[in-house]
């Protein structure tokens, strides 16, 4: 037998990934609408794969594909950097897979801007998402040359920001909506009715200074979108006319309303995965946010995983194919209690385990069903997760570790 020497880089890097915090735990505890700051997720993110680097030569190739691999640019003088970065290394470019810009970018630099990203595609073959969160934005016409033609690879999109115009959205999703397998889209609402008060018996003509645009939403058919991450607002809609045959996972922030579980029912059929842990309301009433949620349960029939924050954990929900569900919990106050989780398990017949995760992955407790069967009614009033006696076989580690 050959005595072991060394791991492929291909082994050391998918260790290194496990080793990394989840993208999904970056994006939901620091958004990459904002910058990150210290100790944050994304901060300490960037800091773990620039200290990889610095270990030997062989690490910091590995290190530089980890740091390569998704680019966020948060400022304006990032850009040119970038690529001055990959023309003096050409060997960077098959390593940027994601580019996300959420710099605020003044109107007379868009031309140079637009350029920027053009040559950025050109250069990078495996380039296959892109992010942009734009805090301000020139003339809307603009917009449907931000991505070149020739970016056929893109495979995921994220769409998101304040009030942004249709404009840059349907041209970018017409483009690639057949290709697409991963969108993260902000739906916004209807502009404001414009209210005008007065007499006017001889007014003979009315100019309005505001721009408003309406741009229809064509009919769109994702063949194989399986994630869709959508942002809420008061009067957000999904498109009815908009297929998406295979959706699998569906994750919900923003502001939600008893509207939103009719919006996911025309797709809820196939969806497997729904996370609503970064979900606000418009009403404050507790019952009536219960029956938003429920309602968006309901829509989901085939339902097998549930995410959601500590806020929103309620025994009194329910559903007939869940198997998991995962609370988020800021404090240790807020993880669910042993009375909650019996109840929880009777309301859930097909549920098999409860994980609480802190947001900084602190925290991961993972509570069987077994472990709550075997467990006294005192104890479950109490809230401690301790069995009566161990249960027999190999379920006892488990309770133990408990």
């Amino acid at each position: 037998m050959r005595p072991f020497t060394r791991l492929s880089d291909e082994v050391s890097l998918m260790i290194l990934r496990r080793a990394l915090l989840p993208c999904w735990v970056i994006d939901y505890v620091n958004p990459p609408s904002m910058a990150p700051f210290c100790n944050s997720a994304a901060c300490a993110d960037l800091y773990t794969k620039r200290t990889i680097t610095e270990v030997c030569r062989t690490w910091h190739d590995l290190g530089v594909a980890l740091l390569y691999e998704k680019v966020t640019l948060r400022r304006l003088d990032q850009l040119p950097a970038l690529i001055w970065a990959l023309e003096a290394r050409e060997s960077l470019c098959p390593l940027v897979r994601g580019l996300e810009i959420t710099f605020l970018a003044p109107v007379f630099f868009f031309n140079d801007h637009e350029s920027d990203i053009h040559k950025i595609f050109e250069m990078c073959p495996r380039l296959s998402h892109f992010g942009f969160f734009p805090a301000n934005w020139p003339e809307e016409d603009s917009y449907h040359r931000l991505l070149p033609p020739t970016s056929c690879s893109i495979t995921s999109l994220a769409l998101r920001g304040p009030n942004l115009p249709g404009s840059l959205r349907q041209p970018m999703l017409i483009q690639h909506c057949r290709t697409l397998q991963h969108l993260s889209l902000g739906l916004p609402g209807p502009p404001p009715p414009i209210n005008i008060h007065g007499n006017f018996n001889r007014l003979y003509h009315l100019s309005s200074g505001r721009k408003i645009k309406e741009v229809e939403n064509p009919p769109l058919l994702f063949d194989n979108l399986e994630v869709l991450h959508i942002t809420l607002m008061a009067s957000s809609v999904l498109p009815a006319i908009w297929s998406m045959p295979r959706l699998q996972r569906v994750s919900l922030r923003g502001l939600a309303n008893i509207r939103t579980a009719s919006m996911l029912a025309p797709v809820g059929a196939t969806i497997t995965s729904l996370s609503i842990s970064n979900l606000r309301f418009e009403t404050q009433a507790a019952a009536a946010q219960m029956h938003i949620i429920q309602g968006i349960l309901d829509s989901c029939s085939g339902l097998e995983h549930l995410a959601l924050s500590a806020s929103l954990f309620t025994p009194e929900l329910h559903h007939a194919t869940i198997v998991a569900v995962d609370v988020f919990c800021l404090f240790d106050s807020d993880v669910p209690q042993g009375a909650s989780l019996r109840t929880l398990y009777t309301r859930f017949p097909m549920l098999q385990t409860v994980r609480t995760l802190h947001e900084s992955m602190s925290v991961l407790r993972d509570i069987p069903r077994h472990s709550i069967e075997f467990m006294r009614p005192s104890q479950w009033a109490a809230g401690t997760l301790e069995a009566d006696s161990d249960p027999p076989g190999p379920e006892s580690a488990w309770i133990a570790a408990l």
